[in-house]
């Protein structure tokens, strides 16, 4: 993004027949909301769990998660057993998750650097769906640490920095901001030990 725009994110939608869900920070695109409905309308169970409100207080997803529920599209908050649930992602039929930094808002899809994987991986998808599952549920998620993927908030830094020390030639890092002291540090060990 912002190359790709919003039909990348739309079409990934419109593969639906059996089952969607999603998780995001922030819903604020017509084009997304009208695929979720479609989605819906052709009989694809739809689930949306939308964070509330931004660490600062802001409440992005109100009018989304009211229009969704007018649709009859299941939409609740996400879990209140941490503050901000920045996760943003997509599975479809159990098949392929989109794994996103962007938000599903307009700003995204044209202002912004942003990106998303999509992944086929079996592993990878069932551990996504298991996190979507435990945060619907508001039960406590344990991720399988081999899997690949890194789950914040219990394991993220110890994950993080396992990836940056087993680093032997090469380590590119892109981050909007940097205040981790341990991961500082191991970016700094790394870079001293060549």
């Amino acid at each position: 993004m912002p190359d790709d725009g919003v039909d990348s994110v739309v079409a990934l939608i419109d593969q639906a027949r059996e089952q969607l869900l999603l998780k995001q920070f922030k819903v604020e695109s017509e084009a997304i909301e009208q695929a979720l409905l479609r989605a819906h309308q052709r009989g694809v169970t739809v689930r949306v769990m939308l964070n509330p409100h931004t660490s600062g207080g802001d409440r992005w997803n109100d009018e989304a998660h009211a229009r969704l529920n007018s649709w009859g599209i299941e939409a609740i908050w996400t879990s209140e057993a941490f503050p901000v649930t920045h996760e943003k992602s997509l599975v479809v039929d159990q098949q392929f998750a989109l794994i996103a930094t962007f938000n599903l808002a307009d700003k995204y899809f044209t202002e912004t650097r942003d990106y998303g994987v999509v992944t086929y991986s079996a592993p990878v998808v069932a551990q996504v769906i298991a996190g979507f599952e435990a945060d619907w549920h508001r039960q406590f998620f344990q991720p399988d640490l081999g899997v690949g993927l890194v789950w914040s908030s219990f394991h993220s830094r110890g994950q993080m920095a396992r990836i940056v020390d087993a680093a032997t030639e090469s380590l590119w890092i892109q981050h909007p901001k940097f205040v981790d002291a341990v991961i500082l540090d191991r970016i700094i060990t790394a870079r001293e030990r060549g």
